[in-house]
């Protein structure tokens, strides 16, 4: 009896380390465009994409035309740091916040902004540029760009004042119903 528990455990261990080197590997190859996600169409693109070739050379989302991944091991800046994503990603701007615009050697184009319900701030003597989506390092990047056309070496300092806070809404059968601001104790 004894021999044969041996070669059953032998047996285990030998399928147990085939597995091992199947899976390794199998995890290291990128997705294929053909089992790659695709991301979700509204159904206005859908038809019109059925009937014409737009679209056809376009990469899938995060796949290059050459089968690639384009960011290997990110999720974009975004989700679970154990995929990949940023574990402390930065705030990034979104409409209505506020922010402060300092210049140290030109003071006269001091303002504040307030992100526009389309995105956009408008600098003065600048124009309109879009911040929606940006962090507050990128857009001051954008601002001293922007007014780089005029001035000559721009030292700018960007400080957000004013954001949407997380909140939650109360509702039902409650006794203040009503929209609350989410704090940490």
């Amino acid at each position: 009896m004894k021999p044969y528990v041996q070669c059953v455990v032998f047996v285990a261990a030998g399928l147990l380390t085939w597995q091992l080197f199947l899976v390794a590997p199998a995890q290291e190859i990128a997705l294929s465009p053909v089992l790659a996600p695709r991301p979700p169409t509204p159904p206005s693109h859908r038809l019109a994409a059925a009937g014409t070739t737009e679209g056809a050379g376009q990469p899938l989302a995060g796949i290059s035309a050459k089968g690639e991944t384009t960011n290997p091991g990110k999720a974009d800046g975004k989700g679970d740091p154990a995929l990949g994503g940023e574990r402390h990603p930065l705030y990034r701007v979104t409409k209505s916040d506020i922010f402060e615009v300092n210049f140290t050697f030109s003071p006269e184009f001091n303002q504040n902004l307030t992100v526009q319900p389309d995105g956009f701030v408008v600098l003065r003597g600048a124009g309109a540029l879009l911040a929606e989506g940006l962090t507050v390092h990128e857009l001051q990047e954008a601002i001293t760009k922007a007014y780089s056309s005029f001035l000559h070496d721009p030292e700018i300092t960007v400080t957000l004042k004013d954001f949407e806070k997380p909140y939650f809404l109360a509702s039902g059968e409650v006794s203040r119903p009503g929209k609350y601001e989410l704090r940490g104790i």
